[in-house]
């Protein structure tokens, strides 16, 4: 899955294809005025820097405990990383501050199961149908991803 621009405005559009979704991301990558107008998106004016890492929370709106990945860091596992006393980030994201990198979050450990390939420097407040489904996330960084 990856956001697209559907008329005016931004849908998440699911691919059977990684080469077609990943061409579908790159896109809309280009399109980012277009998330200005969605009320779960915030994203910066064009030109402006966006932070290099990756930061989710475990509470909408970008609040509660975080968990930062630096560029080309990826989690294979987020049941191995701790969060808030004995919890842990394994279906724990409830939103994602900008990123200047592509990402991938997936439904499942090992970078397995569906993943949402995000291209663009857009917070997301409300992740929707991914709210609390993300077991393994990468922030590709320089790395764009293989199809």
């Amino acid at each position: 899955m990856t956001p697209v621009e559907y008329g005016s405005s931004l849908a998440t559009a699911a691919f059977v294809e990684r080469k077609e979704m990943l061409a579908a991301a790159d896109k809309a990558g280009r399109l980012q005025g277009v998330v200005n107008g969605n009320s779960t998106g915030l994203c910066p004016p064009e030109g402006s820097p966006a932070p290099t890492k990756l930061v989710v929370t475990d509470e909408t709106l970008l609040r509660g405990a975080s968990l930062s990945l630096f560029p080309e860091v990826f989690v294979p596992d987020l049941s191995r990383e701790p969060r808030r006393s004995y919890l842990n980030w394994d279906n724990a994201i409830r939103s994602i501050d900008v990123c200047a990198y592509p990402y991938s979050m997936y439904a499942d450990i090992n970078f397995q199961g569906d993943e949402y390939f995000i291209n663009f420097r857009c917070s997301f407040t409300e992740l929707g149908q991914w709210d609390l489904r993300i077991s393994s996330l990468k922030n590709w960084g320089t790395l764009y991803p293989d199809v």
